[in-house]
C-alpha cells in the first residue's frame, strides 16, 4: 500500500499465473581450425516454437477480475561460436546470438466477456553481449 497525501493505492489479491512448453530444433556444423580438430569454428540455427497461457488477476469472490491469454511464438536464431575439444567427444564451447526473428500472437479475454489479440515481430542482426552462451557439449 501507497499512501502519499490524497492519494491511496493499494495493490493486494493480485495474482499472475504463466503455463508455457518450448520446442527446439537446431543445425550445428563445424570448421576444424587445427590438424588435430581441437579448435572449431561452428554457425547453429535454430527454429523454435513456445505455446501457453497466463491469467493475471485481481480481487477476490464478487470482486475477481482476470485477463486469461493464449500466448505464441516463433523463433529463428543463427548462433555463430567457438568450441575446444576436450575429448574426442566432449567439447567446451562459447557462442553468440548475432541474428533472429521472433513472431509473436497472442490472445485475450476479460472476465467481463471482452476479447482482443494482438500480433507483433521482431528481428535482430548484430552481436548481443547479453546472449552469450557458455556450455560444454557431449557428442554421442
Amino acid at each position: 500500500a501507497l499512501n502519499i497525501e490524497d492519494m491511496d493505492i493499494s495493490l493486494k489479491d493480485i495474482r499472475y499465473t504463466d503455463d508455457s512448453y518450448s520446442f527446439n530444433f537446431f543445425h550445428r556444423s563445424y570448421v576444424g581450425l587445427d590438424p588435430k580438430g581441437l579448435f572449431g569454428l561452428f554457425n547453429e540455427t535454430t527454429l523454435g516454437y513456445s505455446t501457453g497461457s497466463a491469467r493475471f488477476s485481481r480481487g477476490k469472490d464478487e470482486t475477481l477480475k482476470y485477463t486469461d491469454s493464449t500466448i505464441n511464438q516463433l523463433r529463428v536464431g543463427i548462433n555463430p561460436g567457438i568450441a575446444i575439444f576436450i575429448m574426442p567427444n566432449v567439447g567446451a564451447e562459447v557462442s553468440f546470438g548475432v541474428a533472429g526473428f521472433t513472431y509473436n500472437w497472442e490472445k485475450q479475454k476479460k472476465s467481463n466477456g471482452e476479447e482482443g489479440k494482438r500480433t507483433n515481430s521482431g528481428a535482430n542482426f548484430k552481436i548481443n553481449l547479453f546472449n552469450i552462451n557458455i556450455g560444454i557439449t557431449v557428442c554421442i
